[in-house]
């Protein structure tokens, strides 16, 4: 089962009739969530964010799911926030009524920067953050991503990386 399964499981109910973009930072995680789509017979496309106007969002509309791989999870937070500042300029609610922002896992990558560049240039007032996938042993102990299948895990406070938010306050809600 993915890492991402529980989430796209409930996305793909809502998505008879609508359609998804989803933004990755990286390869991995681009399609393993567009894989999730796929497998429920959504036509689903990858591709890779080379700069603006290279992925035009009106330009796939025979797609139910637009995966598009960022390429940021390494870069600094300011760099990651242009891109994907730059990669929404031409965003159109109405032609992708979800959007769906792939984290990793274990919390690695420019997450806050790159929300607080969704949220601003998409007008939208909030999101939801879900880092957690229990079936998949990932969990978050005192903020930090616990995550024992993967040696390379990066042990950062889930506070300090929503804190990258430009936008104040953010409210942190535990379940």
């Amino acid at each position: 089962m993915s890492d991402t399964f529980a989430a796209i499981q409930t996305l793909a109910r809502k998505l008879e009739k609508q359609r998804c973009l989803i933004i990755a930072d990286d390869l991995t995680g681009g399609a393993d969530a567009g894989a999730q789509f796929a497998k429920r017979g959504m036509k689903t496309l990858l591709v890779p964010y080379r700069g603006e106007g290279s992925v035009p969002l009106c330009a796939h509309p025979a797609q139910d799911v637009l995966v598009i791989n960022t390429i940021t999870r390494g870069l600094p937070p300011a760099e990651a926030f242009d891109i994907l500042s730059g990669l929404l300029k031409s965003f159109d609610p109405k032609r992708f009524p979800i959007l769906y922002k792939k984290i990793d896992s274990t919390l690695r990558g420019n997450i806050g920067s790159e929300i607080d560049a969704i949220l601003r240039e998409t007008n939208r007032p909030f999101c939801f953050l879900a880092p957690s996938y229990l079936e998949q042993g990932r969990t978050l102990v005192g903020e930090k991503p616990l995550a024992l299948t993967e040696a390379d895990v990066v042990r950062s406070q889930l506070s300090a990386m929503i804190g990258q938010l430009n936008r104040e306050p953010y409210q942190k809600t535990y379940h």
